[in-house]
């Protein structure tokens, strides 16, 4: 048997490092920009809006009682955003206008978190 690694071993060596460092990287800097948006919005108040619904996601509750959630991407202000939540989204059709709660960060950023349709009334602390 010869001593020391053959050229293949070698080269599986090398590759099965390269991934287990760019996969620790990405843990990083995934850490990093939560860190950073949670400093972006961190005070900052929800406000009102209109936008328009460019698609409804919704997830299927692996048991029947549950209710699976939902969010939406919408366009606000020109741009595309993803709203975190939808609220009744069988309600929420593709072109529709719905009601967004949105928060706008230190630099102007915004957050959509919730999309509605704009029949429900709002629920109290955004303002």
């Amino acid at each position: 048997m010869k001593a020391g690694h053959t050229r293949t071993q070698r080269i599986i060596l090398v590759v099965g490092l390269a991934v287990l460092c760019a996969y620790l990287a990405s843990g990083l800097v995934r850490r990093m920009a939560h860190a950073r948006q949670a400093e972006e919005f961190a005070g900052a108040r929800s406000s009102y809006g209109t936008a328009t619904v460019v698609s409804v996601v919704r997830e299927t509750a692996s048991n029947p009682e549950d209710i699976g959630r939902a969010w939406a991407l919408v366009r606000f202000r020109g741009r595309l955003y993803t709203a975190r939540t939808a609220i009744e989204p069988a309600q929420l059709e593709p072109g529709m206008k719905a009601r967004i709660v949105y928060r706008t960060g230190k630099t102007g950023s915004i957050a959509v978190d919730r999309v509605e349709p704009l029949a429900i009334q709002p629920s109290g602390n955004a303002r």
